[in-house]
């Protein structure tokens, strides 16, 4: 989705530059933009108003960061404090964690990017390139807002990922580290994408859920119940994946064969909230 939104946002930003050509290097313009972009598929950005945030939050930081390094870099050793002071306050205001640590390390980059351009080393060249900045950072940001919603496909991709990972376990073609591995990735996914998604949608996290625990407590009885079991997932993941009602008659018959209720129950469950939910 980051590389998505990147690429359509560079596609923007080069079709406004040969409008609207910018008297420094296009590039570091186009650099602050597709960070700004990037950053709003960061897990804490799960949110509309986050992503807006974020985003201007980042461009500001990044123009800040130039600018700083710019108005310095006449100076051998004003340059050295500068980035030192900055890098410090940057530090010591932002990175909270491993994640917010790595946006820090990016603006720095970024500000050493800038020295290699046309910086800007006086009060009008500051306010020349500032204007440039935030015009292209208007432009992605409007971009990003006509952005088709992709976030029920991914929570859509996620659940597909979990059936097909119960499949393999049944099948015996997963062990059971790799399923652990599998499951709390692909639920990870759906918690990113919590205030993402339309309601009905996050709706589904409970059932997978319990579908999960049931699947992985049952390991033993797929022995000898392996056929049922994968006939009623492959049923699912097939209506989820043609965005279809699941045939409920051929689960009734896979759980005849079964014979587990809690299992049974937990796939009905799915079935029932998936047929009278997601496709309303």
């Amino acid at each position: 989705m980051s590389a998505l939104k990147v690429a359509y946002v560079a596609v923007v930003l080069f079709i406004i530059n040969a409008f609207f050509k910018s008297p420094t290097v296009p590039v570091l313009e186009m650099l602050v933009t597709a960070v700004a972009v990037a950053a709003t598929e960061l897990p804490p950005m799960n949110s509309r108003k986050k992503k807006i945030l974020g985003y201007i939050g980042i461009v500001i930081l990044c123009v800040t960061t130039n600018t700083i390094f710019g108005l310095v870099s006449y100076f051998k050793w004003g340059l050295l404090f500068g980035i030192g002071l900055w890098s410090l306050i940057l530090y010591r205001l932002i990175a909270k964690d491993g994640m917010t640590a790595n946006v820090v390390g990016i603006l720095i980059l970024i500000g050493i990017v800038s020295l290699e351009g046309d910086v800007a080393t006086d009060l009008n060249g500051v306010i020349n390139h500032v204007l440039f900045y935030f015009e292209y950072a208007a432009a992605g940001l409007l971009a990003l807002l006509i952005f088709p919603n992709l976030h029920d496909r991914v929570v859509k991709s996620a659940a597909l990922r979990l059936l097909e990972a119960d499949q393999l376990l049944i099948k015996g073609e997963l062990s059971l580290n790799e399923f652990n591995d599998r499951i709390i990735s692909s639920f990870l996914v759906l918690e990113n994408q919590a205030d993402q998604v339309q309601p009905v949608f996050y709706g589904l996290m409970p059932l997978l859920k319990s579908l999960q625990l049931q699947i992985r407590g049952n390991i033993t009885v797929f022995k000898d119940q392996a056929i049922p079991a994968l006939d009623m997932l492959k049923e699912i993941h097939g209506a989820i994946s043609k965005s279809r009602l699941i045939a409920v008659d051929r689960l009734a018959s896979g759980a005849e064969e079964l014979r587990d209720s809690k299992l049974n129950a937990a796939i009905k469950d799915l079935a029932m909230y998936w047929n009278s939910k997601c496709l309303a």
